[in-house]
């Protein structure tokens, strides 16, 4: 590309030359193309790589004096996903089109984009982009349960602590917590800071809009131990949205196992009498 007039302020970026002849100072755009084109992208989230579009003349230079729109679309839209969130053009700056913050709301193989617009002569002018897939995001989110005290004597206080971890790479959205209680433990309390929870039989469920990468989360849950002795059993398992997937699911279901006692016998009880002798020698 050539430098038709002041200084190239952006060596790195566009690599301009000072102009040999005058004639390099009025190409045409005839064509555009891609500078910046995204190789993959996550369902809802911003490209990585945001289009970047720059108008040329038919010898491949840079046409700097180019201030028309460029429009871009989905060139191939393979499950009917939507290009978001909008505007979709910009008018070229020295001849190049910057956009940001677009993304694509469904997951799918095989999109492409395309830029298009009118020339420096009016002709209408159009590129494609290569074949790119959109993800699911995906967040590899994990559960444990602990149980206090173990053991626990019958109809003694028993307390379940659940965690649940995300390991990224994602937020993960619509986050659920299932924690099927033992038969015959009696619920008191179950809850956690921003969880909303519920309780159908012996099964305590718990869920939350969100949780973000590398947050841990808490639910205490409240109770009594069975009134018979042996051992108990609670079950937690977590999930998320279906729009989303989870690279681990092995560490989705965690347990915990209580071993419950009975009382100590206390047997019978027993009076003793012990007769109290008085010495008090006469003085």
């Amino acid at each position: 590309p050539w430098l038709c007039e002041g200084t190239d302020t952006r060596p790195d970026e566009l690599g301009f030359q000072p102009a040999a002849d005058a004639d390099k100072c009025t190409n045409l755009a005839t064509k555009l193309v891609f500078t910046q084109y995204p190789s993959s992208a996550f369902e809802n989230l911003p490209f990585a790589q945001q289009p970047v579009v720059r108008a040329e003349d038919d010898d491949g230079n840079l046409a700097i004096t180019y201030e028309g729109y460029i429009f871009i679309d989905l060139a191939n839209n393979p499950v009917g996903g939507l290009l978001l969130p909008g505007p979709y053009y910009k008018k070229a700056v020295d001849g190049v089109a910057t956009f940001s913050g677009l993304y694509i709301n469904k997951a799918g193989e095989g999109y492409a984009l395309k830029a298009f617009g009118l020339g420096s002569s009016g002709d209408f002018i159009l590129t494609e982009g290569a074949a790119f897939d959109v993800l699911k995001q995906s967040a590899d989110l994990s559960v444990t349960v602990a149980d206090s005290p173990d053991p626990v004597t019958v109809g003694a206080g028993l307390t379940y602590t659940v965690a649940v971890a995300n390991a990224g790479p994602h937020t993960a959205q619509g986050v659920s917590v299932s924690l099927q209680l033992p038969a015959g433990y009696v619920l008191q309390s179950g809850g956690g800071a921003g969880w909303s929870c519920s309780q159908i039989g012996n099964v305590v469920t718990c869920t939350r809009t969100s949780l973000g990468l590398g947050q841990t989360v808490q639910i205490t849950v409240q109770g009594t131990a069975p009134a018979q002795a042996g051992s108990i059993t609670a079950t937690a398992t977590v999930s998320m949205s279906e729009s989303m997937e989870d690279p681990n699911p092995a560490n989705n279901q965690a347990t915990a196992s209580t071993t419950v006692v009975e009382l100590p016998p206390t047997g019978p009880s027993y009076i003793l009498y012990l007769p109290l002798v008085l010495n008090n020698p006469a003085p």
